[in-house]
């Protein structure tokens, strides 16, 4: 004041909240605490060995979680909420990031703008597989300097799964492949009739070979060939996971027009169908060497050598027999053998071999003229007389 003396007052705050009747109101400027975590999940597929996709690949997950608030989160952990892989869900484990902020010995605390990193992997199943893809979704959850928790659900790091969403679940499609491999094999040959020769009425037994040679399970398989009579055959078992082997059999019993054609040549076909409902199949390639492109005998026009057809070649066999008999007859009844009497000649002429043979003349040296006659067809096992 005027004589020196100090003047001194305490400030009273301006602000409304403030105001208790006082005249020295503490001025108070509120901050508003905005706790918030951000979490992050890519995916990556392994391939482990064998090369291709396998039961026994992993998925690898990377989950950051980044405190994009402007308070202190303490004690994140992540965990899988949703996933519909079919094995045991991954376990995210901590790996670097944040700190330890509220003194309990951890270094789970992120302060503002800190990023945790966390990974886990997750091993493949052919349920898996056979889907396409796994999806999963994580949750971070944290607290804030109160005690009260700061969670967020993931969205996916990978680009393909951006929806414009936050939380869009973290998806890894598989390159899944659908394959069956069909070999066919004469397995068996029955001498029905015992003659030692390949012939009609004889029974061919063949063998069809289903593997599974994609990496997803297959399943209605069904053989059909045509050929040979076969309609849609169940293979045992029907349904193949991968490098899984199916067998169905079947018999054929020959005609004379296989035989006199020299062969049998055919093909078959396996149809199935994949975890989707699309159709797999395969035509069928022979086991036999000799059945390969280029190998003589081989009939297939095409230049894939994974569908060649079974071929059974049929040895021809032309034999014939012929049996002569006589028979003398008294034609003026004298009783005594006299020029005039007649002696009857029989000509029986059997097809022994196991092809039809045509324009069979039967001839005498003895006979005037020397023809007897001319059979135009004999099957085997068919005989004549003359």
């Amino acid at each position: 004041d005027p004589s020196g003396a100090m003047v001194m007052d305490v400030s009273d705050s301006g602000n409304a909240a403030d105001d208790t009747g006082a005249d020295d109101d503490v001025t108070t400027t509120p901050i508003e605490s905005t706790p918030m975590i951000v979490l992050i999940k890519t995916s990556t597929y392994v391939d482990n060995a064998p090369v291709g996709l396998n039961v026994g690949d992993q998925i690898d997950y990377v989950y950051t979680v980044e405190n994009t608030g402007n308070v202190t989160v303490n004690d994140i952990t992540v965990g899988e909420t949703v996933f519909t892989g079919t094995g045991v869900a991954p376990t995210p484990i901590y790996q670097m990031g944040g700190g330890d902020l509220d003194g309990d010995g951890d270094a789970f605390d992120a302060a503002p703008m800190d990023v945790l990193t966390f990974t886990a992997s997750y091993v493949l199943t052919q349920e898996d597989i056979n889907a396409g893809e796994v999806s999963n979704e994580a949750l971070a959850t944290g607290e804030d300097p109160s005690g009260d928790p700061v969670t967020d659900a993931s969205d996916s790091g990978n680009p393909a799964d951006d929806t414009g969403a936050d939380n869009d679940p973290t998806t890894t499609d598989l390159p899944v492949m659908s394959e069956i491999v069909l070999a066919k094999a004469v397995s068996a040959l029955t001498d029905t009739n015992g003659d030692g020769l390949l012939g009609e009425g004889d029974m061919v037994t063949y063998t069809f070979t289903v593997t599974n040679t994609g990496n997803t399970t297959v399943d209605n398989l069904t053989i059909t060939d045509t050929t040979i009579g076969l309609d849609a055959a169940v293979v045992a078992p029907s349904s193949l996971d991968p490098m899984g082997v199916g067998v169905v059999t079947a018999t054929y019993t020959l005609t004379q027009d296989d035989v006199n054609a020299g062969n049998v040549e055919n093909s078959a076909t396996v149809n199935g169908t994949d975890p989707d409902g699309n159709p797999v199949s395969d035509v069928s390639d022979s086991t036999n060497a000799n059945d390969d492109e280029g190998q003589p005998g081989n009939s297939d026009a095409d230049t894939d050598d994974s569908n060649d057809p079974t071929n059974l070649p049929i040895i021809a066999t032309p034999q014939l027999d012929l049996v002569k008999t006589s028979a003398y007859e008294d034609t003026n009844g004298d009783g005594v053998v006299s020029p005039g009497d007649m002696i009857l000649y029989t000509f029986v002429v059997t097809n022994t071999g196991n092809v039809t043979v045509t324009s069979i003349d039967v001839t005498d040296t003895n006979l005037t003229p020397n023809l007897v006659g001319t059979i135009a067809s004999l099957d085997p096992m068919a005989n004549q007389t003359l």
